[in-house]
């Protein structure tokens, strides 16, 4: 059963257009902190959450640090997921290499960089058994 997200009494609206900051940001300037929130449907908020904030999924973020002039960001995990980061990893693999994550802890990045490492060096096992076995299959007379 597919469930609609619904806002709560005191769910405040982001701007929705603001206004272009007079100055321009160095190049390779980063948004230092930023959140993605949901959206609701999707990525569902914490029960436990303190706040119910307004729907701004990675679309928006995007669009808000291309808009605010800065070429990358750092997305920090919202408490209003509580401990599931799925709005945060996706849009982090939908970033294109632009942002980077944090949720803490040992945070999203030393997650990936885990679980890559893990995956490099299992590939580099298969490969180097692999080259042996042909290595030594080759010699097998006949």
């Amino acid at each position: 059963m597919t469930t609609t997200f619904q806002p709560d009494a005191d769910w405040l609206p982001f701007h929705p257009s603001p206004s272009k900051p007079s100055y321009v940001p160095p190049p390779g300037a980063v948004d230092a902190h930023c959140h993605v929130f949901g959206p609701g449907d999707v990525f569902p908020y914490a029960p436990e959450r303190k706040y119910t904030p307004t729907d701004a999924g990675k679309e928006q973020l995007f669009a808000l640090r291309d808009f605010l002039g800065f070429e990358r960001n750092v997305i920090v995990q919202a408490t209003c997921h509580g401990t599931d980061n799925s709005a945060l990893v996706d849009a982090l693999l939908a970033a294109a290499g632009r942002a980077r994550g944090d949720q803490g802890e040992i945070g999203i990045i030393g997650a990936i960089i885990l679980v890559v490492g893990f995956a490099v060096a299992a590939g580099v096992l298969v490969a180097a058994i692999e080259g042996k076995l042909s290595s030594w299959i080759s010699k097998i007379p006949g």
